[in-house]
């Protein structure tokens, strides 16, 4: 783990499709909360970065509806 520096997530709002990147600067963090999302189809990807800024392929897109 001493080469990972964090991740970022990608979200993206399926009916505006306005979209985001939340970067996570800890590495040991495995989980995140993201508030004040309004209903939709929201779509997440995530990507890992080293501590050289190398970043990885992103991982398999997964859904979420917020009522």
């Amino acid at each position: 783990m001493s080469e990972l520096a964090g991740y970022e997530i990608y979200m993206l709002a399926e009916s505006t499709g306005v979209s985001s990147v939340i970067t996570v600067s800890d590495p040991f963090s495995t989980s995140r909360s993201i508030d004040g999302l309004t209903p939709d189809i929201y779509h997440f990807a995530i990507s890992a970065i080293d501590s050289s800024g190398l970043v990885s392929e992103l991982s398999t897109l997964v859904s979420k509806t917020v009522p």
